[in-house]
């Protein structure tokens, strides 16, 4: 009992003598040793009740003595509940359910900027232009973006092609003698062709618009030009397409596609075009 009245002041040692115990363990055994004493004293049966005094001081030692244990380390937070903790997420505020990257951002797949859950585009090209859904830019709406379109100014509502310009047919000979909007016998001949076209694609609708050469003053051509688109429009509809399919649209002499220099140049620019629209 001479080392269970001295052990905190070093008595107990390891085996060997040479290093002290871990304070727990000293810890313990004090309070385990100070239970039998007590146990001894109390009985004059000594043994028997140093024993009981012994097992209720290792009980009560191995309570008081566990507030020495380190504490367990806590985990680090994830406030956003992306899977990145806070002390690596650059990104701590990401919505619930976002797809991030190693450091806890949103991910871009394609790189243009938006992230992939407000992408309605997770696709576009490296480098395109993009709106703030992710799809790449339209400017006129023909369905056709503006890397790839040829013609970006075509009027709301026009057909275009894959370049993104417009449909249209020109049928080579419905041309007008110099200052007139008589349709001619051959002009007739290759309008027939346009009913065709037009019965066989019964959904197309189109613009009938009608040119002059540069003879003439601005207005007056316009006014010809008018009146042009109109004979073709009613040639086409006495052949049986509706009126409510065509427009009649006079340019005047602003788009030439001949030179109005020569007598043949001026001949081609007196024309009528479809337009599908």
């Amino acid at each position: 009992m001479i080392c269970s009245t001295t052990f905190l002041s070093g008595c107990l040692t390891s085996q060997g003598g040479s290093a002290p115990l871990p304070q727990q363990a000293l810890c313990f055994l004090a309070v385990t040793a100070a239970g039998g004493g007590a146990g001894f004293a109390l009985e004059d049966d000594g043994p028997t009740t140093a024993g009981l005094g012994l097992l209720v001081g290792a009980g009560i030692g191995y309570f008081l003595c566990d507030a020495d244990k380190k504490p367990v380390a806590e985990m680090p937070a994830d406030s956003d509940g992306d899977g990145v903790t806070d002390n690596n997420d650059r990104c701590p505020a990401t919505p619930r359910g976002t797809r991030v990257n190693a450091s806890g951002c949103a991910l871009d797949s394609d790189g243009d900027g938006v992230t992939d859950n407000n992408d309605r585009c997770p696709a576009t090209p490296r480098g395109a232009a993009v709106n703030s859904t992710g799809c790449e830019l339209d400017g006129d709406n023909d369905g056709v973006v503006d890397r790839m379109d040829d013609c970006r100014d075509t009027p709301r509502g026009q057909a275009v092609n894959n370049k993104g310009c417009h449909m249209i047919f020109r049928l080579e000979g419905v041309n007008f003698e110099n200052n007139s909007a008589t349709l001619t016998s051959a002009a007739k001949t290759r309008l027939d062709e346009g009913v065709q076209m037009l019965r066989t694609n019964s959904t197309v609708n189109i613009n009938v618009v009608g040119h002059t050469d540069d003879r003439g003053a601005d207005s007056y051509n316009m006014n010809l030009s008018e009146n042009r688109a109109k004979s073709v429009v009613d040639y086409l509809a006495s052949n049986g397409i509706s009126r409510s399919r065509m427009t009649a649209v006079g340019r005047g002499e602003g788009s030439p596609i001949a030179s109005n220099d020569t007598s043949s140049g001026r001949a081609q620019n007196r024309r009528v075009e479809f337009i599908v629209r």
